[in-house]
């Protein structure tokens, strides 16, 4: 494992220019290509990925090596903790989603303390335009009509 103290420089221009035009989409991973166009990713890179700290990199690197989803000092794992959540909590993921699968989701929303929950997945099989990915359900072409809608819903009830 490398240690980061300084910030790592992703040239967040042009990683954008490259994911505007490649036709490497990491579909499989962060997004799916029917439900966000290259178009989309490559203004999201450019204007919401920057320099990265060294120590989120590392707790993300931390992550990916261990398998589990941690504090940045890797004492505390999150999911220990889901029973405490006692507020209202809204789960939601991309049917496609490979960061955080419906199968995930489900075993989150389950370990979630409160009664006062929902769990949504995003795709065609439940009534929304397309099977969404991993940032599809925030930045995706068609996420105005078919996630702000479920999200803004549930704030308005609670």
């Amino acid at each position: 494992l490398a240690i980061f103290a300084g910030d790592i420089d992703l040239n967040a221009q042009g990683l954008a220019n490259w994911v505007g035009t490649t036709d490497l989409r990491f579909d499989n991973i962060l997004w799916n290509g029917e439900t966000t166009d290259a178009r989309t990713m490559s203004m999201f890179v450019y204007n919401g990925v920057s320099n990265l700290s060294g120590p989120l990199f590392d707790q993300v690197t931390g992550w990916v090596e261990s398998g589990e989803f941690t504090s940045a000092d890797r004492q505390t794992p999150y999911g220990a903790n889901l029973d405490r959540i006692r507020i209202p909590t809204l789960v939601i993921t991309g049917k496609l989603d490979a960061l955080c699968p419906p199968a995930a989701a489900r075993e989150v929303f389950q370990k979630i303390g409160t009664l006062d929950k929902g769990y949504r997945v995003i795709g065609t099989a439940n009534g929304f335009t397309g099977d969404y990915g991993h940032l599809d359900v925030v930045i995706g072409n068609r996420a105005r009509e078919d996630v702000f809608p479920l999200v803004y819903g549930w704030l308005e009830q609670h």
